[in-house]
């Protein structure tokens, strides 16, 4: 069960819980491992539990008629998806694929509202974080409607760096990928990297690893 703790300890709607509230959790928590390529879902499928990654890296994506991919969001170590799936029964609506190799912990929504029903505690601790990840999806879907593209790649690089915790980090996505994230077209995503790093923002290194230079700077573009 050490594995399970940690991933109930390192995703930031479990913040603050007890330790009794959290061995309640524990006790319905199972372990899933994919492999790199897989499809943990796709639209249509029962999204019957929260899904908490611990490792690796999951991509929600969907595909146009034509078959071009839309990347909605990166799923990371302590990110979670599926929390409207713990109130009511419904339907996945894009694919969930693995980038890499991880494991994930799953809590099954019968189970887990028992444990809320058990503890009105935890439940109202749950919705405001619920409510929390909520206006940050919000935030990031207007700053992308309002940001420039130079905007959009600084506020992603910030974010991810500070994910990782570390200033020089090989990008999560391939470039085409990421360019599909942020709503760019891979060359203008080519042009702003070019742009920063000629602005000795970031440096732009071997296999697809980039280095925050100047982050204070950066966020002077967001």
């Amino acid at each position: 069960m050490e594995k399970v703790n940690s991933c109930l300890t390192i995703v930031p709607i479990f913040e603050g819980l007890s330790d009794e509230d959290l061995d309640k959790i524990n006790t319905i928590v199972r372990e899933k491992k994919f492999a790199k390529g897989e499809t943990l879902f796709s639209p249509g499928d029962d999204a019957d539990s929260l899904i908490i990654m611990h490792q690796g890296q999951v991509k929600l994506t969907n595909f146009g008629s034509e078959g071009q991919e839309k990347i909605i969001s990166l799923l990371q170590a302590g990110d979670f998806d599926g929390t409207a799936t713990l109130f009511s029964p419904t339907k996945h609506t894009m694919y969930g694929i693995a980038v890499t190799k991880g494991e994930a912990c799953v809590l099954d929504r019968n189970s887990f509202k028992k444990v809320m029903t058990d503890s009105p505690q935890l439940a109202l601790h749950i919705l405001n974080e619920f409510g929390t990840k909520l206006v940050e999806q919000q935030r990031e879907y207007a700053r992308n409607l309002t940001t420039t593209a130079e905007g959009r790649l600084a506020s992603y690089l910030l974010e991810y760096s500070t994910e990782v915790n570390s200033s020089e980090f090989k990008l999560p996505f391939k470039k085409y990928e990421l360019a599909n994230l942020l709503d760019l077209t891979p060359e203008t995503l080519s042009r702003q990297l070019k742009n920063l790093e000629e602005q000795n923002l970031i440096e732009n290194l071997p296999h697809n690893t980039v280095k925050i230079l100047d982050a204070d700077e950066l966020t002077f573009l967001i």
